[in-house]
């Protein structure tokens, strides 16, 4: 059974939306155990077992947000600096500028995570389009891995 973590950092809500219809679609591909949790509520030691990461983010002022932050910090420390052998993927929401979604997936490369496709933006409250974008980017990413 693939495990699959989500984790996001909301402030409006429009990332949460993101990462739940993220979720369902990735439990479309029966053979993933897909686990959602906002970045304040995680203990990094539960993502150690993750087989794919995907990490969410609202950008604000041109970064990503303090929370996801300071969940990115301790999940490094975790980790010991090294995501080698571990898959990733990115999604953010944004109203003018959306670097959050692609400062994850550098922070990830970095640190040697093997990207799962590009990131996934949203501009503002996603529409029913974003959000069935949002499924589809999920149920691929599960596939991929599951594959």
């Amino acid at each position: 059974m693939t495990k699959l973590f989500i984790v996001y950092d909301s402030l409006t809500g429009n990332t949460e939306k993101m990462a739940k219809a993220i979720a369902d679609g990735a439990r479309e591909v029966p053979v993933v155990n897909v686990t959602v949790k906002k970045s304040d509520n995680v203990d990094v030691k539960e993502l150690r077992d993750a087989d794919i990461l995907v990490l969410g983010s609202p950008t604000r002022f041109g970064d990503v947000s303090t929370k996801m932050k300071i969940f990115l910090e301790n999940l490094i420390s975790a980790m010991n600096a090294t995501f080698e052998g571990k898959y990733a993927a990115t999604f953010g929401s944004y109203g003018w500028s959306g670097e959050a979604a692609n400062l994850l997936s550098a922070t990830m490369k970095h640190f040697e995570a093997q990207m799962l496709g590009s990131s996934l933006r949203v501009k503002g409250k996603p529409s029913e389009d974003d959000l069935r974008r949002c499924r589809e980017f999920g149920k691929n990413i599960a596939e991929k891995k599951a594959n």
